[in-house]
């Protein structure tokens, strides 16, 4: 067990405004904190992740891939796996999923990170496990697209989007021991051992409507 005592912060934004796309997704971003015996709480990771409300945007007839198109990575999904003239998951999804699979309210974790002294013990899954209890029941399914942070830095680097701060400074992504592939391999094994299931490009998803005894599993 860890003798650390952790806590996540959640939080979401929403703005007044019935002709903004984001009025169909719920925009999260949370903070993972360690609590220090000094008796002050220090940030040790952070997870990005949007709840897409799919069976609203259905029953009010919005359009569906304008809700998608006003975030890239969401975007970078949808393009992969849904039908935007249907409203359904695609042939490629369907092919790879379960079966009984249909296009629900969706939650896509567009980052997740964890300062590297605090890797290894055991703590992103319970941080995954700690998602899916308090978002499982409003959501069809988790998806993440699972890439080593280094080259998700790097790509914002190249677009122009990247913006550093302490955080991310502290996530040493310029390590020069950095192997893309290794890191890739070890991430796709935390994830298939946490219980996601592999679509392909990286993605990997859960379907909340079957019990996840291997998320589960782990400790708190």
């Amino acid at each position: 067990m860890d003798s650390f005592d952790y806590t996540i912060n959640y939080f979401m934004q929403s703005d007044l405004d019935n002709e903004n796309p984001d009025r169909y997704v719920n925009n999260y971003e949370a903070e993972i904190m360690v609590y220090k015996p000094s008796g002050e709480y220090i940030k040790i990771g952070r997870l990005v992740f949007s709840i897409i409300l799919i069976n609203q945007i259905i029953e009010q007839n919005y359009d569906l891939f304008h809700v998608f198109d006003a975030s890239k990575p969401i975007l970078d999904f949808g393009m992969k796996f849904i039908d935007f003239e249907n409203g359904e998951f695609n042939e490629n999804f369907m092919n790879l999923a379960d079966k009984d699979m249909y296009l629900d309210d969706l939650c896509i974790i567009t980052d997740y990170e964890l300062l590297p002294g605090f890797r290894g013990k055991r703590l992103g899954s319970k941080i995954l496990k700690d998602l899916y209890t308090r978002f499982n029941n409003c959501t069809g399914a988790i998806i993440i697209k699972a890439i080593p942070f280094q080259q998700t830095i790097n790509e914002k680097v190249k677009s122009g989007n990247y913006e550093e701060d302490a955080f991310t400074r502290a996530m040493n992504f310029e390590d020069a021991e950095f192997d893309e592939e290794t890191a890739q391999l070890k991430l796709n094994a935390f994830f298939q051992r946490s219980g996601f299931k592999y679509l392909a490009n990286n993605y990997f998803y859960i379907n909340t409507h079957f019990k996840q005894p291997k998320l589960m599993a782990a400790e708190w």
